[in-house]
């Protein structure tokens, strides 16, 4: 058959099998399809579902949360941890765990307010939209909705200052350092200083400044409660000490407590008879073998001496003491006055406090009856203790100490003004005067003179690191119970969440996957008149309801109704008040 043709108004000719149909426009009323042709045009790419009570997703992050939360109990409460990171870095692992519990607890927060949204009457669109966005300043927002927004913006705020407040706390471990030197030494530095002036001030000015009853000064003085008994313990030798002190960092201690020697001045006074006996002294005049060096020259009768040192081939036995202060003006003598100290090698338990820049002696404990055997280094020394220091008696004269100043001793802890110490200041002295000398002449610290190789030995010794304890202090956050709260309030509320949403929220009609993709699939077929104008602000002029409901739909598979196993669609609809919302059902699988 020929081809039939038709003349343009060109003149050209075209054949009428070679016409195409002009495009229908999209805004065409009507659409001619063929039934053939209906499930390709019909076809969606969702993904049809069921509602988990519980969701996998719920269940992963509520593990993250509580392993950030075992993590963070192990930063802080677990000493060896705490130890190990310190307090910088445990603020560091803190806040890391606290800023992912925090993204755990916001994601879950906000889809148990979303499928809130769903069975709540009266919800908006605003309502959903501020949710989706996380948006606590959007417009026509619920109260209750708008509030749940800003406190996931200040929770995580709140709680990143709050575990800060929790530094200045410590924990301790107990450490081996190996055999520890113990002995009469000053401190690191000071081993080439003079023949025992500035280390007597060293150790006796602090306690002669607030005078006190079983109370420890500086790093190795002592002072017993029964106000007539004075140590100075055998402190670490600077060796060791400075040994110890390398291992610190900034804001670590160690507390270092053993059994050490002391140099002991108790004051056993001359009894009245002994006093006014002529015989008595003149038997420690035999002994002394030298008169007391007097000081003051009796200017406006005032006078001081010091009686120390029993001679006898060359060595003193300095474990008798007599210091006096008179004044012959009130009829006061040598005699009257005098105080009586006996000085003894003994044992005391100790514990000093150790910093990387400071040692200071904390506690101390006199053991009863340990007397040592050995006492050659009180007893038989070449020192020349009263020679040396018999000018002292004027600068630490206890009487002058004993009057009222204008100015008041160190404010004491209660923050009570004291102006009289009825402290008494001899006994410490003695013990000083003693140690300083031997510790200036005969400690092994010091260069070998003339001093007896005896007696060198006997001021130093080793001691067992199993005779040592060290407990070694770190700064750490302090193990408080609203710190444990601090931790605990993420995961808490996340675990809230999934019993609500499991128990209270499972028939709400949208689950925890609803997102924008979800809801232009419930809005396919509804109304959106509503929604005109404001494709570009995002903005509408008043409150917008939303509603989703489930609608029953026949299996696109089996043509069936919906059952157990069966298909129905959630379908959204906007500003129709009164409308009510669906309800989901176990095991149903929902377009």
């Amino acid at each position: 058959m020929a081809d039939r043709s038709i003349s343009s108004h060109d003149g050209r000719r075209m054949r009428t099998s070679s016409i195409k149909p002009l495009p229908r426009p999209f805004w065409a009323s009507t659409l001619t399809r063929h039934l053939s042709e209906e499930p390709l045009l019909s076809r969606g790419y969702g993904k049809p579902g069921r509602k988990d009570r519980v969701p996998p997703k719920d269940i992963y992050l509520l593990l993250i949360e509580l392993a950030c939360l075992v993590g963070g109990l192990l930063t802080v409460f677990y000493s060896r941890l705490a130890i190990l990171l310190g307090q910088i870095n445990q603020l560091i692992v803190v806040g890391f765990l606290l800023a992912v519990m925090s993204m755990c607890l916001e994601g879950q927060v906000l889809r148990t307010a979303v499928i809130h949204t769903a069975i709540r009457s009266g919800s908006t669109i605003q309502d959903l939209d501020a949710l989706l966005r996380k948006d606590p300043f959007a417009s026509k927002v619920h109260l209750a909705y708008r509030l749940l927004l800003l406190c996931l913006i200040g929770l995580p705020l709140l709680l990143s200052v709050g575990y800060k407040r929790f530094t200045g706390g410590q924990s301790t471990i107990e450490v081996k350092n190996g055999n520890g030197f113990f002995g009469l030494s000053s401190t690191p530095g000071k081993q080439r200083i003079g023949d025992g002036l500035s280390i007597l001030s060293d150790v006796y000015v602090p306690f002669w400044i607030d005078p006190g009853l079983n109370r420890t000064y500086g790093f190795n003085m002592y002072i017993a409660p029964d106000n007539k008994t004075a140590a100075i313990v055998d402190s670490p030798f600077p060796s060791y000490l400075t040994s110890l002190q390398s291992t610190l960092l900034g804001g670590e201690t160690l507390l270092l407590s053993t059994t050490v020697n002391a140099t002991v001045s108790e004051m056993v006074n001359p009894t009245e008879a002994e006093r006014n006996s002529e015989d008595y002294w003149a038997n420690v005049q035999d002994d002394f073998d030298h008169e007391y060096a007097l000081n003051g020259d009796d200017v406006r009768g005032a006078n001081n001496a010091l009686w120390a040192g029993m001679s006898g081939n060359f060595l003193t036995n300095f474990s008798v003491m007599y210091f006096a202060a008179w004044n012959t003006t009130r009829n006061e003598s040598f005699t009257s006055e005098a105080i009586r100290t006996e000085q003894t090698r003994r044992m005391a338990k100790a514990t000093w406090l150790i910093s990387a820049s400071n040692i200071t002696l904390t506690e101390t404990e006199l053991i009863a009856d340990s007397t040592l055997a050995n006492q050659s280094l009180v007893q038989e020394n070449a020192l020349g203790l009263q020679e040396m220091f018999s000018n002292f008696l004027g600068e630490y004269d206890w009487h002058n100490r004993a009057a009222a100043f204008d100015f008041p001793y160190p404010a004491h802890h209660d923050g009570e003004l004291r102006y009289f110490q009825p402290v008494n200041t001899v006994p410490p002295l003695a013990a000083a005067m003693a140690w300083a000398r031997i510790t200036s002449l005969d400690t092994v610290d010091r260069p070998q003179g003339i001093q007896s190789g005896e007696l060198r030995a006997l001021t130093g010794y080793d001691k067992a690191a199993q005779d040592i304890l060290i407990v070694k202090a770190v700064p750490t956050l302090r193990k408080q119970p609203l710190l444990i709260a601090i931790l605990l309030l993420n995961p808490l509320i996340s675990l809230t969440c999934v019993v609500v949403k499991a128990l209270f929220l499972y028939g709400s009609p949208i689950g925890d996957q609803f997102n924008t993709i979800s809801l232009f699939a419930a809005a396919e077929g509804s109304d959106l008149s509503a929604m005109r104008g404001a494709s570009l602000t995002g903005h509408l002029s008043r409150e917008v309801t939303v509603a989703f409901d489930i609608e029953r739909r026949e299996s696109l598979l089996g043509g069936q109704g919906s059952t157990a196993g069966g298909l129905d669609q959630i379908v959204m609809t906007l500003d129709q008040p009164g409308q009510t919302q669906g309800r989901i059902r176990n095991g149903v699988v929902y377009l």
